[in-house]
């Protein structure tokens, strides 16, 4: 559960699932599970002005129309199920894929990491998730080490989006 102040924006979520892993090989293992989830996101609408623009505060954020009814932005419920394949070939690598059904439709998610050595790896993650905006970006922020070094761009020197860690204990993340 989250509450944003712009908008009285409010996401809930509410999940119950349970999941098994049976090794096959010793380098493969089947994976599956299934549970319920139920998603709700509301926001107020923003206050207009007598010609109908939305009124901003000085650092240029929204102001709420306190005479607005929640409003839901997404909403879904249902049963969720997803099964797939663990793969392991060294301590080193470590390869995932899922396929199932969430939000009403089939759903594919994966991940892959390498460790070149202690202080060299790449991860890759493919997810599907419902997220709020702010929601991500504290996420992000949550997930970052405490020392890291941001990238810029080399023209505008803006920027990137992406960190990386100062240690191979913390790899660092994207917020974008």
């Amino acid at each position: 559960r989250d509450t944003a102040g712009q908008l009285d924006q409010k996401y809930e979520s509410k999940v119950v699932r349970g999941d098994l892993v049976l090794p096959v090989l010793p380098t493969l293992a089947v994976t599956g599970g299934a549970g319920y989830e139920k998603i709700t996101v509301s926001q107020k609408d923003a206050l207009r002005d007598a010609n109908g623009v939305p009124v901003t505060d000085s650092r240029g954020r929204f102001q709420t129309d306190p005479a607005s009814p929640a409003r839901i932005a997404y909403q879904t419920d249902g049963l969720i199920y997803d099964a797939g394949v663990i793969w392991r070939p060294s301590p080193r690598t470590t390869l995932q894929a899922r396929a199932g059904r969430r939000y009403g439709g089939m759903t594919y998610t994966g991940s892959f990491s390498y460790a070149a050595s202690q202080a060299i790896g790449i991860q890759i993650g493919v997810y599907d998730s419902v997220d709020t905006f702010g929601r991500q970006l504290r996420e992000g922020i949550s997930n970052l080490p405490t020392s890291f070094i941001d990238q810029r761009d080399a023209f505008a020197q803006q920027f990137s989006g992406c960190t990386f860690g100062t240690s191979s204990a913390a790899a660092g993340g994207c917020l974008n």
